[in-house]
C-alpha cells in the first residue's frame, strides 16, 4: 500500500505541474489584437461594350470606402494584346480599342485604396464588338460584252458568306460568276444600244447570322465595236468570207463604214474581194509550204463618227496535212502503236522518226506505214518524253506533224484500301481525341512504293471541312499499312465523320478510296481520359472548350480527377474566358478536386493559381473552402504562393477568422507574405478557449486518477488489448498494385466513414500523391492521382474503362462484412 501511495502522490505532483504549464502557455501565447478598420469596396461597374477602333469611360466612382480613395485600373486579360488603358489612376478612365476580328471580351480589374492602405479589387469585362460593314467598290465601267471583277474585300467584320446579286438590269442580260466569293465577275451584256446603269448588291453575313448590304453601280458601255471574226482557216488556193456584220455602232448607232486590209502576208500573193462591204472575199495564195498565217484588219465607223478596229488571222494549210494523233502516256517498256490515219491529202509516202529521245534506248517499228510500233525504253529513273515525226508526201507536196509520247516508271496507285481508324473499320465509338487514320497502299506494280499521302475528313462524304492533309517523305511498300494521326479541327463527342485517303507513288497521284469510311466520336468522359493517358491532352482540351460550359463541366466532374486536371490545364491555355465558363459551371467540390490534381502535376500551381485568378472572388473563395474541407493545405500553401497579392488578400479576407487562422497556420512564409498585416490572424484573450482548456485538463486529471487506481487493484504484467490489423491501408496497397486508374469501394458502413478511414490510411503510407479518394453520392472510390501513360499500337482502340469493385478478405473484424 504504501508503494502504491507513493506512485499516486507522484502522479499528482506531475499532473499539477503540467495544468500550471498548460495555463501560463494560453495566456502567454493569447494577445489582444488590434482593432481593424473596415476594407474600402471597388466597383468597377461594366460590364461595357464598345465597337471596334473606338473608346469607353469606365466607371469606378460608385467605390465606397473611407476617406479619399486612389484607383488603379489594370487589363489583366486581353485576347487582342492591343487593348490599353488612359487616366488609369483615376475613378473614370478611358478604354481604348483596336480593331478585331471577331467580339472579344477583355477583363480590365480595378483596385481602390483608402487613406489607412486598405484596398479591394474587382474585375469587369469589356466587349469589343466587330462591326459588319458591306463595301461593294465601285462604281465601275465595262463595255458591253466585257468583263469586271467586283471587289468587296473593303467590307468589314466577322464575314463568314459573301452574296452579290443584280438588282437592277435594264439591258436583261448581264450576270455574275462567283458571286458567293469577295471578288465576284461581272458579265456585261454583249449588245446595248446605249449606257445603261446596272445596280449590283452586296450582302454580307457574320458568323452570329447578322448581315449587312450595300450596293454599287456598273456602267455598261454602248461603244463602237470592230467584230473581224476568225480565226479563219483556208486551203491554199482556195476563198473564205471574212464576216465583219457582228461590228456594232456606240449609243445604239448602225455602223455606215466597213474597211477591210491584209496588214501581213508572208507569201505576198493573197488578195481580197469587196474589201468595203460588211463581209469580205478572202483569196488564198496558190501554192504554200506547210501552214501560212495571214493577218487581215476590218475597220468600222458609225454614225457618232466613233471608229474601231479589230484584226484577225487566216491560217492558208497546205493541200497536204499530216496528223500523227494526240500525245499518250505510256508505261516503261510498253509498246505504243502510233496512228497518222488522220492525215489529209494525195497521200503517198507515209515517214515516221524519232525526233527527240533522251533515253536514246527508244525504236520504231513499221516506221513507214499510217500504224507503226514506238518500242519504250524499260530502265528509266523518272518519267521522259519522246517525240516522233511523221512526214506525208503526195503530187510533190509534204507536211509534217509530232506526237509526243510521256514514259512514265510507273502507272497511277489504285484505290487505297483497309482503311481503319484506330485499327477498327468504321468504329462506332472512338474515345481518342486524335485518333489514328490508317490505310494500304496497293498498286498494280507489286515492286512500288508510295512517297505521299494525302487524307480528308470531313462532316459528309468526300468532305474536307474537318482536315485536308498532305504527307510527303514517307516510303510505303505496295501492301503495307500506313498511319497517319488526325491533327484537323476538334472532334466533338458523338459526331460521325468521313474520310478518305490516297496515295502518290513518284510519278502519279492515285484514285481516292471510296470515301465511306467513318468513325463516330465516344463520350467527352472517354476522350478526356484517353487523351490525358495517351499525352493528347491539349487536342481533348480544344474538344473541350467547342461543348456547351455545362455539358464540359459534367463530363470532368465524371472523368478520373488526375485526367480531368491534365485537361484543364492545358485549357486554361489555350483558351482563359471559355475554361472560366466551364469553371462557373462546376460544383465547388469539383473545381477543388481539379486544383489539388493540378498541383500534383509537373510546374503547375502557376496553372491552378491562374484559375482562382480567373474566377470570381465569391466563385474563388468557395473553391478554396471545398479544398479546404479535403484537408489539402499542401496544395493551397503552393497556390497562394503564386497568386496576386490582390487576389490572395481578397480571398482570405472572405474567409470566416476560423477558417483564416487554420488556413493561415499551414501557410508557408512565401505564402504568408502575400495576406495583409491587417487580415493576419492575431491573438486574443478567448475566455472560452480557456474554460474549454481547463475543463479538458481537469477530465484528463480525473481519469487518469481512475486508472491509477484500478492499475493498483489489478495484476501487474497484464496484457494490452491486441491491436486490429491495419486493414484499410492493406486495401490501398492492393488498389496500387492491381495497376487500375479507379476502383469502388463496397461497405456498409456510412461512406463519410469510410472516406475517412481510407484518408487516414493513404496518409499513414504516405501515398497521398499517388492515391485520392472521390465520393459520388453514398459510394466512394479510390483514385489514382496521376493516369499512366501506356504506349498504344496504332491497331488498338482504346476501350471504354469498366471500373471494378475492391472487394479484400479479412476486414469483417474491421468494418463489419467483407468490402
Amino acid at each position: 500500500m504504501c508503494e502504491a501511495d507513493g506512485r499516486g502522490s507522484w502522479k499528482k505532483q506531475f499532473f499539477g505541474g503540467y495544468l500550471l504549464v498548460i495555463l501560463l502557455s494560453s495566456f502567454l501565447l493569447v494577445l489582444p489584437s488590434p482593432p481593424v478598420s473596415a476594407a474600402p469596396v471597388a466597383d468597377p461597374g461594366g460590364p461595357y461594350e464598345v465597337d471596334e477602333g473606338g473608346a469607353v469611360i469606365l466607371h469606378g466612382e460608385n467605390s465606397t470606402g473611407a476617406g479619399t480613395l486612389t484607383y488603379s485600373w489594370v487589363i489583366v486579360i486581353d485576347p487582342t494584346e492591343s487593348a490599353y488603358l488612359t487616366d488609369a489612376d483615376t475613378s473614370n478612365p478611358v478604354f481604348h480599342a483596336p480593331q478585331v476580328t471577331q467580339d472579344e471580351n477583355v477583363y480590365v480589374r480595378l483596385t481602390v485604396t483608402d487613406d489607412s492602405g486598405n484596398s479591394s479589387s474587382a474585375v469587369t469585362t469589356v466587349t469589343i464588338k466587330d462591326l459588319l460593314i458591306a463595301n461593294p467598290g465601285g462604281p465601275y465601267e465595262v463595255a458591253e460584252g466585257g468583263t469586271v471583277t467586283l471587289d468587296g474585300t473593303g467590307s468589314s467584320g466577322d464575314i463568314e458568306n459573301y452574296s452579290w446579286v443584280i438588282v437592277e438590269d435594264p439591258t436583261g442580260g448581264c450576270w455574275l460568276t462567283n458571286g458567293s466569293t469577295s471578288k465576284p465577275t461581272f458579265h456585261a451584256s454583249a449588245d446595248v444600244s446605249r449606257n445603261e446603269n446596272v445596280t449590283v448588291r452586296l450582302l454580307v453575313v457574320a458568323s452570329d447570322n447578322t448581315y449587312h448590304s450595300a450596293d454599287t453601280t456598273v456602267v455598261v458601255k454602248d461603244l463602237v465595236t470592230a467584230n473581224a471574226g476568225g480565226p479563219y482557216t483556208v486551203l491554199e488556193g482556195d476563198t473564205v468570207l471574212l464576216v465583219g456584220a457582228n461590228s456594232t455602232g456606240s449609243n445604239g448607232s448602225e455602223v455606215k463604214e466597213f474597211s477591210w486590209t491584209i496588214t501581213s502576208d508572208p507569201t505576198g500573193e493573197a488578195y481580197l474581194t469587196d474589201a468595203d462591204e460588211e463581209n469580205a472575199v478572202f483569196h488564198a495564195p496558190p501554192d504554200v509550204l506547210g501552214d501560212v498565217k495571214i493577218t487581215v484588219r476590218l475597220f468600222v465607223l458609225d454614225n457618232y463618227g466613233e471608229h474601231d478596229i479589230d484584226e484577225t488571222e487566216v491560217i492558208v494549210k497546205d493541200a497536204l496535212i499530216a496528223n500523227a494523233g494526240s500525245d499518250v502516256t505510256a508505261r516503261a517498256g510498253e509498246n505504243v502503236m502510233l496512228d497518222g490515219g488522220e492525215s489529209k491529202g494525195s497521200i503517198e509516202i507515209f515517214s515516221w522518226a524519232i525526233v527527240s529521245d533522251p533515253t536514246g534506248k527508244a525504236y520504231l517499228s513499221n516506221a513507214s506505214t499510217p500504224t507503226p510500233t514506238l518500242h519504250t525504253p524499260a530502265d528509266i529513273s523518272d518519267e521522259v518524253v519522246i517525240g516522233v515525226k511523221l512526214t506525208v508526201a503526195g503530187s510533190g507536196l509534204s507536211d509534217t506533224d509530232v506526237v509526243y509520247v510521256k514514259v512514265v516508271s510507273n502507272l497511277p496507285p489504285s484505290s487505297p484500301s483497309n482503311l481503319k481508324c484506330d485499327g477498327k473499320t468504321n468504329p462506332g465509338v472512338v474515345s481518342n481525341p486524335a485518333p489514328l487514320l490508317s490505310s494500304v497502299f496497293v498498286d498494280e506494280d507489286p515492286n512500288e512504293v508510295a512517297t505521299r499521302v494525302q487524307i480528308q475528313v470531313g462532316t459528309g462524304q468526300n468532305g474536307s471541312d474537318m482536315w485536308d492533309y498532305t504527307q510527303s517523305g514517307i516510303t510505303v511498300p505496295v501492301g503495307s499499312e500506313h498511319a497517319v494521326t488526325y491533327d484537323g479541327k476538334p472532334l466533338l463527342p458523338g459526331e460521325t465523320y468521313y474520310w478518305r485517303v490516297r496515295y502518290y507513288n513518284g510519278s502519279s497521284w492515285g484514285e481516292w478510296s471510296d470515301g465511306t469510311a467513318t468513325f463516330t466520336m465516344g463520350t467527352m468522359r472517354s476522350i478526356i481520359e484517353n487523351g490525358a493517358s495517351g499525352g493528347q491532352e491539349e487536342e481533348a482540351a480544344e474538344i473541350l472548350l467547342e461543348l456547351d460550359p455545362s455539358e464540359a463541366a459534367e463530363a470532368m466532374a465524371e472523368a478520373i480527377p488526375s485526367c480531368a486536371a491534365e485537361v484543364m490545364e492545358k485549357a486554361v491555355l489555350l483558351n482563359p474566358a471559355g475554361t472560366l465558363a466551364i469553371l462557373q459551371a462546376m460544383s465547388a467540390e469539383v473545381r477543388a478536386e481539379i486544383l489539388v490534381q493540378i498541383c500534383e502535376l509537373p510546374d503547375s500551381p502557376s496553372d491552378a493559381a491562374l484559375l482562382l485568378e480567373l474566377m470570381s472572388v465569391e466563385m474563388a473563395t468557395e473553391t478554396v473552402k471545398a479544398v479546404m474541407e479535403e484537408k489539402e493545405f499542401d496544395a493551397l500553401d503552393s497556390i497562394f504562393s503564386e497568386l496576386s497579392s490582390d487576389r490572395a488578400n481578397e480571398i482570405f479576407e472572405s474567409l470566416t477568422s476560423d477558417q483564416r487562422r487554420e488556413l493561415y497556420s499551414h501557410f508557408s512564409s512565401e505564402a504568408r507574405e502575400k495576406i495583409l498585416p491587417e487580415l493576419r490572424p492575431k491573438g486574443g484573450i478567448n475566455w472560452f478557449l480557456v474554460g474549454g482548456i481547463l475543463g479538458v485538463v481537469a477530465t484528463a486529471i480525473f481519469v487518469l486518477r481512475r486508472r491509477s487506481l484500478k492499475e493498483g487493484e489489478g495484476v501487474a504484467g497484464a496484457p494490452s488489448r491486441p491491436s486490429v490489423p491495419d486493414k484499410w491501408s492493406e486495401l490501398v496497397g492492393a488498389f496500387l498494385k492491381s495497376g487500375k486508374p479507379q476502383a469502388a469501394v463496397r461497405s456498409p458502413l456510412p461512406a463519410d466513414e469510410v472516406a475517412e478511414s481510407l484518408k487516414s490510411a493513404i496518409l499513414r503510407q504516405g501515398v497521398r500523391g499517388l492515391v485520392g479518394i472521390k465520393r459520388v453520392g453514398e459510394r466512394v472510390y479510390l483514385v489514382r492521382r496521376r493516369a499512366q501513360r501506356p504506349s498504344r499500337p496504332p491497331e488498338e482502340t482504346p476501350k471504354e474503362e469498366v471500373k471494378p469493385e475492391v472487394k479484400p478478405e479479412g476486414l469483417k473484424e474491421l468494418i463489419g462484412e467483407t468490402l
